[in-house]
């Protein structure tokens, strides 16, 4: 882009023009806390991202000074985006390996690190580690410093960074959430799967009726419960045709499921791959119908769905088919299957070495734990509740994302203006 093309009141310059190598070191100071720079998080501290283990030198002496609003980067890692802003102490510290630069007053540090984060920044830091002399890849501070950026007015970068925080501040609000919800959930399931539902809606209480209760092979239970196997509980459980049939794929037709299609709360129908119906006629024996619960084999072993009624004629690769009897609901054989009381047997269970699979034999010697029909209705209507609350979170959370994505693409370009004070109106 050329100069003309620039918006109104932005300019061009140099990183080198805008910010000032930091080259301070510990020395005799109390040491600061040592901190790590990462691709997704930024700069934090060393101890809490390997979980407790000493990475860094006992001696900080060498060690560089980070004042907060400074910057620092992994210098052999830079064009993977490893680069944080330091905003968490008032002084911290990183080892001597890393490159630390402060920002000059034409620049807004909140600013410069969306820049700094940017697709065009990363390229340009992967063309400089390409040409460099280091056998690393490092980048220095030296090439760091002739990377190209465009800057508005200091008000304007003020804004977009206002603008991108509180974005953040929302996708930050949505994750605790999701990390709620699942808590919840996670509690939900192993109550409802080890308690149930009395007929007034309540869940029962072993302390205060331990006559409802029964020790059983999965631990204390509803006395009016019984604990089968899989084996005696479906009509039927195969396994889909395993050697993945590429021959057979095709543009459209029939779809067909693989592991990346079974979701524990429910299929993904966003990525299918097709064969003929041709070709479906003659893998009969994969052929799945609404219905039929569906279980990972390898991959994520154990995710477990059920079919839904939009896929009346679909395939599937590498994945165990359990059509359930009579006396279980393929809802609830879902829901127990990936509920914790379920996981434990299948991480139980599950072979392999280097990949980890759950196999036929292993699900039809899987443990249940089956109530009345009545009973696994409202256990199902209340798990599939939570499941729907958390999958809504969870695409409110991707659209966040993509507004993050195209709000720092158009702010950053100028594409889009954010409004600033009359003062900078020139």
């Amino acid at each position: 882009m050329s100069s003309e093309q620039l918006p109104i009141g932005w300019m061009r310059t140099s990183l080198g023009s805008v910010t000032n190598e930091e080259g301070g070191r510990v020395g005799i100071a109390p040491p600061p806390i040592v901190l790590s720079s990462t691709k997704h998080h930024g700069l934090v501290p060393s101890d809490e991202f390997f979980k407790g283990r000493t990475i860094y030198s006992a001696d900080l002496s060498n060690y560089k000074v980070v004042q907060r609003d400074w910057f620092a980067y992994a210098t052999n890692h830079l064009a993977e985006g490893s680069i944080g802003l330091q905003r968490q102490f008032e002084v911290a510290c990183v080892s001597p390996i890393y490159t630390v630069f402060s920002c000059r007053d034409s620049v807004d540090p909140g600013f410069l690190f969306r820049v700094l984060k940017a697709p065009t920044s990363i390229a340009a830091f992967k063309f400089f580690e390409q040409a460099s002399v280091d056998r690393r890849g490092a980048v220095r501070y030296g090439d760091f410093a002739r990377v190209s950026i465009d800057l508005p007015s200091m008000r304007e970068q003020d804004r977009i960074a206002e603008v991108l925080d509180a974005t953040d501040d929302a996708i930050r609000a949505s994750e605790r959430v999701i990390a709620k919800l699942e808590l919840i959930k996670h509690g939900l399931f192993r109550d409802l799967l080890t308690r149930g539902i009395t007929e007034h809606g309540a869940l029962r209480d072993p302390l205060q009726h331990p006559e409802q209760f029964s020790d059983t092979a999965l631990g204390l239970l509803p006395s009016d419960w019984r604990v089968a196997s899989c084996r005696d509980l479906c009509r039927e459980i195969v396994v889909g045709i395993v050697i993945r049939p590429t021959q057979w794929y095709a543009d459209s037709g029939v779809p067909v499921l693989r592991s990346a299609n079974v979701r524990e709360d429910g299929i993904d129908l966003a990525d299918l791959t097709f064969m003929s119906p041709a070709s479906h006629r003659a893998l009969a024996k994969s052929a799945v119908s609404p219905g039929d619960v569906v279980t990972v084999r390898t991959g994520n072993p154990g995710a477990t769905a059920v079919i839904p009624d939009s896929l009346r004629e679909a395939n599937c690769v590498d994945i165990i088919i359990s059509r359930s009897g009579p006396s279980l609901l393929p809802q609830y054989l879902s829901t127990w299957v990936n509920a914790p009381i379920g996981k434990e047997q299948v991480l139980a269970k599950q072979g392999g070495l280097a990949q980890q699979h759950f196999n036929v034999r292993e699900m039809k010697n899987l443990l249940v734990a089956v109530p009345s029909l009545s009973e696994q209705r409202e256990i199902c209507k209340r798990t599939t509740a939570i499941q729907q609350q958390i999958r809504a979170e969870q695409d409110l959370l991707a659209k966040s994302y993509a507004l993050k994505s195209g709000l720092i693409e158009d702010l950053l370009a100028g594409r889009v203006r954010v409004p600033v004070g009359d003062e900078d109106a020139a």
